[in-house]
C-alpha cells in the first residue's frame, strides 16, 4: 500500500457486528468506505469504490459471502478479503480461500485483533 489510508469495505449481515466493527475502524488509521448488509451491496460498493480491503462474512441471505467472492475472483479485480466468520467447515472456508479470500477472523473470538490482521494483511 501506498502512503495513503486503506480502504475497507465491510459486508455482514449482522448489525451488531457492523457497529463493532466500524467502531473499531474508526479507532485506526484505516479508512471505512463501504457498508454492506448482503453479498450484492458489497459487490457493487467493490466495483464502484475499490477499496484496498473488503472484510466479509461468508453467510449472508440472498447474495452469500461465497457467492460475492466468486463474482470479485472471476472479474479479476479483486480487494484483499478478509473472511469475518463464525464458520467452522473446513471445506466452505476452503471454498473461501480458493475463491482468493487470504485471512479469517473468527467473530466469536477477539474481534480487537482484527486492525493488526488488517495491518498484515496490506503490508506487501
Amino acid at each position: 500500500m501506498e502512503n495513503d489510508k486503506v480502504r475497507i469495505v465491510l459486508a455482514d449481515d449482522e448489525l451488531v457486528i457492523r457497529k463493532l466493527v466500524s467502531a473499531l475502524i474508526e479507532q485506526t488509521e484505516f479508512e471505512l468506505v463501504g457498508v454492506a448488509a448482503d453479498g450484492a451491496e458489497a459487490l457493487t460498493m467493490c466495483k464502484q469504490l475499490k477499496p484496498d480491503v473488503l472484510l466479509l462474512d461468508i453467510h449472508m441471505p440472498g447474495f452469500s459471502g461465497i457467492r460475492t467472492l466468486k463474482n470479485l475472483f472471476e472479474s479479476g479485480d479483486m480487494p484483499i478479503v478478509i473472511l469475518l466468520t463464525a464458520e467452522d467447515q473446513t471445506d466452505i472456508v476452503d471454498d473461501c480461500f480458493r475463491y482468493g479470500a487470504k485471512y479469517r477472523v473468527n467473530k466469536n473470538s477477539r474481534m480487537d485483533t482484527l486492525p493488526d490482521v488488517i495491518r498484515t494483511a496490506t503490508a506487501t
